[in-house]
């Protein structure tokens, strides 16, 4: 019998926490588990999850449309630039190409010769990846510019434009790697693919 312990003495029960205290994803699961009806209870830990299984919502960047793949395709067979456009503010078209060889090479090439310290060097590249694979904002074209000076063009731009290019530029690049990752996997290109649908997997089509 353990040390200070007398018989008769009562086990100290944990007080209930309120669910107002716990985090979000408790909050979530618990809030499903206070729906189920004892009879779902017993048939899901017959399963073995008591609680629901979270949901996690894949980011838009990481989908795929049928359209997305083929363009991709066609891109890398034909060497050319995958192209992808970005309806901002429900009327700005921003298009995107993704980067070279040459073109990447080229930008870290740039970063290495900065004298910047990292939280600069972070934010120049970002500026760089930017003005690299913009080729069209609006009704204006950013083709054929040199680094330098499509940068000097996109810090003209509002902030609220600003920022809003520049979250669609990041997610261009999510969307090109996750297209990328699947090189290998022979199913994902098959017509009905995972990750298939008929909606856009970004904010534009």
């Amino acid at each position: 019998m353990p040390q200070g312990f007398n018989v008769g003495d009562k086990p100290s029960i944990p007080q209930p926490v309120d669910l107002k205290d716990t985090d979000p994803e408790r909050q979530k699961l618990y809030g499903k588990l206070t729906e189920m009806t004892e009879e779902e209870i017993d048939t899901s830990e017959e399963k073995g999850h008591a609680i629901p299984p979270v949901e996690e919502e894949v980011p838009a960047a990481k989908k795929a449309t049928e359209e997305d793949k083929k363009e991709f395709l066609r891109s890398v067979m034909g060497g050319s630039r995958y192209v992808k456009t970005y309806v901002l503010f429900g009327s700005i078209k921003a298009v995107f190409a993704d980067r070279t060889t040459e073109i990447t090479e080229d930008l870290f090439r740039r970063l290495s010769e900065s004298t910047l310290n990292q939280e600069g060097k972070e934010i120049f590249f970002d500026r760089l990846l930017l003005a690299a694979q913009l080729t069209q904002l609006g009704k204006d074209s950013y083709v054929g510019a040199d680094v330098d000076e499509n940068i000097k063009r996109i810090l003209k731009l509002s902030k609220p434009l600003y920022q809003a290019v520049m979250a669609a530029c990041r997610d261009f690049e999510a969307h090109v790697s996750y297209l990328t990752d699947h090189a290998q996997d022979a199913d994902f290109w098959k017509p009905g693919g995972a990750d298939s649908s008929s909606t856009p997997a970004g904010p534009g089509s």
